[in-house]
């Protein structure tokens, strides 16, 4: 009998007790019950299974970097650090410059506003300079201007248009502060273009001034042309000078225009090839008491009569001579 049948056995065991009872005595039941408690199996005791012992953790270990590699990295994190410095303070950098310009241009946008509301008033009369500095300074500002105008000439003659107001603040940015709000390539890239639209231009330009000579030729008879200079009788007289002659003459050279390049009156010469090309050309075609007027392209004479920066070689030249 197994152990698993031992409840039920004990169990019908039970069942039956009061029926014995009645059959048999008190001892015989008590020796009945021995001879059937004898007859029982022993319980088999369980032993507990034996647990496994506890296995600890297998810890992988990673490989360590190679040397040679941790250096790179090391460096290459080194690398980019250094590189973000120098970003930030060239952005530092920009932005201050940035702000100095801005305010730069505020500055002089102000100014022109304050001076468009200014009351026109007349110029105030021109003082003669008195000391080197004075008078060095006046002649400088008088040779820029001079180039200026005959640039802004011919800038407008080519047809190019220009703004007036962002003239006069690029020159006076320049010459007060020595920087720009533009930068190096951009106004090298434009006066580029600039000078060759001009230059593109100049052959039309030259043939318009040749058409505004001729007209001035229309119809008369000249003394002489020679060297681009086309020469007319204004006074006759009888006699001519003769070498060594000294006279006093006056010589008005002017633009078509009227702008006047020289003007001087009574002066006293004597005539000889010393003098300047043109002025002894002219008094060989008069003598005292006679004048002669000369017409020519400006960029006929260049190399024969000496020429302020401001004409253009398209400009008509007048040149008046009298003697007395």
């Amino acid at each position: 009998m197994t152990q698993r049948h031992l409840p039920f056995v004990l169990f019908c065991t039970a069942l039956l007790l009061p029926a014995l009872a009645s059959a048999a005595s008190e001892e015989e039941m008590l020796h009945a019950f021995g001879d059937a408690a004898r007859t029982l199996p022993s319980v088999p005791v369980q032993t507990p299974k034996p647990q496994p012992k506890p296995v600890a953790p297998k810890i992988i270990q990673k490989p360590a970097a190679q040397p040679e590699l941790q250096t790179q990295l090391n460096h290459l994190r080194a690398r980019v650090i250094e590189l973000e410095k120098q970003k930030a303070a060239l952005q530092l950098k920009n932005e201050q410059q940035e702000k100095r310009l801005q305010a730069s241009s505020d500055k002089l946008t102000a100014e022109l506003e304050t001076a468009k509301k200014q009351p026109v008033v007349a110029a105030a009369p021109l003082t003669d300079p008195k000391s080197d500095a004075e008078r060095d300074g006046y002649m400088l500002g008088q040779s820029i201007a001079s180039n200026a105008v005959v640039q802004l000439q011919m800038v407008k003659d080519t047809g190019l248009t220009i703004s007036l107001e962002q003239l006069i603040a690029g020159f006076s940015t320049q010459l007060q502060t020595g920087t720009s709000v533009m930068n190096s390539e951009e106004m090298s890239r434009r006066y580029a273009a600039m000078q060759e639209a001009i230059n593109k231009n100049m052959g039309s330009l030259i043939e318009k001034g040749y058409a505004r000579l001729n007209k001035q030729l229309d119809k008369r008879k000249s003394l002489l042309t020679q060297n681009g200079v086309h020469w007319f009788t204004v006074k006759s007289v009888n006699a001519k000078l003769i070498p060594e002659q000294q006279v006093q003459v006056s010589v008005k050279v002017s633009t078509l225009s009227g702008k006047v390049i020289n003007d001087f009156a009574d002066d006293k010469v004597v005539f000889d090839n010393t003098l300047p090309p043109l002025l002894y050309e002219g008094m060989s075609l008069t003598g005292t008491g006679g004048a002669v007027e000369g017409w020519a392209l400006a960029k006929d004479i260049f190399e024969r009569e000496p020429l302020p920066p401001w004409v253009a070689p398209y400009d008509v030249i007048h040149y008046q001579l009298a003697i007395k």
